[in-house]
């Protein structure tokens, strides 16, 4: 899981953005440096990333000034310098051991039948 959180987390990110038809995000400090990149479903306040979905605001532990911006595939891409379709592979290969995209549905399916 290191490996997702730290030095690959753009291409989980791009892997999932694309599996689950969610957008990506940024967290970045107060001066600009971007931390972490993870996919976020706002309607839920959820993000997911390595560690399968967890609060929005865990994304923002340990950040000085927390900001979360919106990332294009480009961006990431960019971001990561080079991605290669390997990677991505690695990616989606991770995401079902994982099985984050079996538990998101079920979230989804059940914050749909929640009444308030």
């Amino acid at each position: 899981m290191n490996e997702w959180m730290r030095n690959r987390n753009g291409e989980l990110a791009v892997a999932l953005s694309k599996k689950l038809k969610l957008p990506m995000y940024g967290a970045y400090d107060k001066n600009g440096k971007c931390h972490h990149i993870f996919v976020m479903d706002e309607t839920l306040n959820i993000g997911i990333d390595a560690r399968g979905i967890v609060p929005t605001g865990r994304f923002a532990w340990g950040i000085n000034g927390h900001i979360f911006k919106p990332l294009t595939k480009a961006e990431v891409e960019h971001r990561m310098q080079q991605t290669f379709p390997s990677d991505i592979r690695d990616a989606r290969l991770y995401i079902r051991e994982i099985n984050v995209v079996k538990c998101y549905k079920m979230l989804q399916h059940i914050s749909v039948n929640i009444v308030f």
